[in-house]
């Protein structure tokens, strides 16, 4: 049985798996994502949301069909006051995945 890595998001989100099944990525690679993946994560707790905007997009170039990383990266466009890029991403992440279960209203 594969182990995958969890790392933990904030504001409650899901947690984002290494991208281990993704032969086009190698191990450092991987663990290049995953490192900015947390620290994203982190600029987002201590309230650090440019840091964060602009790890998130870092971590998208590595994984640009991560629903995930386009909703945390939506609330922290929306933490900033941006709005319309808020939008954009949220968007994004209900066109990548639509049955993911903050898609639906509740």
């Amino acid at each position: 049985m594969e182990t995958k890595r969890h790392v933990p998001e904030p504001w409650g989100h899901r947690s984002i798996m290494d991208p281990s099944s993704d032969t086009s990525l190698g191990a450092c690679c991987k663990a290049e994502f995953m490192e900015k993946v947390r620290q994203s994560n982190e600029a987002c707790q201590r309230g650090d949301f440019q840091e964060a905007v602009r790890l998130y997009g870092e971590a998208l170039q590595a994984d640009p069909q991560n629903c995930i990383l386009y909703s945390n990266r939506s609330g922290a466009f929306l933490k900033l006051g941006q709005h319309q890029a808020a939008l954009e991403d949220a968007e994004k992440a209900c066109g990548l995945n639509p049955k993911w279960p903050k898609v639906s209203p509740p």
